[in-house]
């Protein structure tokens, strides 16, 4: 007979996110070609000095959430170039739960681990997020659409991952000998799961970027953000 002792162990979401390192880094710039330094890309959480914890969840962006003093390192050369440089990451939500359980088989102690609660959201991260205080005031407005796009991809590509996430969850179980084995086991299972979907999320990114980031396409911009808004009001991913 299987006998559990002691206490559950529970892992929080905070527990999850020293295992993420990366930000998706996103820009507007006014280039005739989609050149190599704008194309959206994923980059070392440390390199920015932000805390996991920061940053706010989806929601209508204003010039005054882009608070960095300047843009990173390699990218200080082209800001001739660029209009705005979004800082955006996919993390776990807060109510995030595994659960450990230690349980004596045939004289041993193993340890199961089962998720109990997962989700995602997008987050911006305005200590990393710059706007070129020199931009011509008529390009306000589009190039804040533009970043709102962004910030939807990435929040659409949340919400996708959380459903397969959840699928994943209900029939996973991680086994082992000690309580921090099976710990990382789901770390490292989750942030498979989370690398895959923001490499997809990289493509919508970049096919966005090549229609509206070259040049002022106010009518294809359009385009997509009543193509964002309507898959996140229906729940669409």
């Amino acid at each position: 007979m299987r006998r559990c002792f002691g206490k559950a162990f529970l892992a929080k979401a905070t527990d999850l996110w020293k295992t993420i390192p990366l930000l998706l880094l996103v820009l507007a710039t006014g280039c005739a070609t989609l050149p190599q330094y704008a194309r959206p890309r994923t980059a070392p959480l440390d390199s920015t000095r932000q805390q996991l914890s920061g940053g706010f969840a989806y929601r209508p962006l204003t010039i005054a959430d882009f608070k960095a003093k300047a843009l990173p390192r390699d990218l200080g050369i082209h800001q001739a170039h660029i209009n705005a440089h979004s800082c955006i990451q996919i993390r776990p939500t807060r109510d995030t739960r595994f659960q450990i359980v230690a349980r004596r088989l045939a004289g041993a102690v193993q340890y199961f681990g089962s998720i109990t609660r997962i989700g995602f959201e997008a987050v911006l991260i305005p200590e990393c997020s710059w706007w070129n205080p020199r931009m011509p005031k008529r390009l306000h407005a589009y190039v804040l659409q533009h970043e709102q796009i962004h910030f939807a991809i990435s929040e659409l590509a949340a919400r996708r991952l959380t459903a397969a996430a959840r699928r994943m969850a209900r029939d996973y179980l991680s086994i082992g000998n000690t309580r921090q084995e099976v710990l990382d086991e789901l770390q490292t299972k989750v942030q498979s799961l989370l690398d895959e979907a923001v490499q997809a999320s990289l493509k919508e990114h970049t096919a966005f970027d090549e229609d509206a980031s070259m040049s002022p396409n106010p009518r294809l911009q359009n385009w997509w953000y009543e193509d964002v808004t309507a898959r996140l009001n229906q729940g669409r991913p």
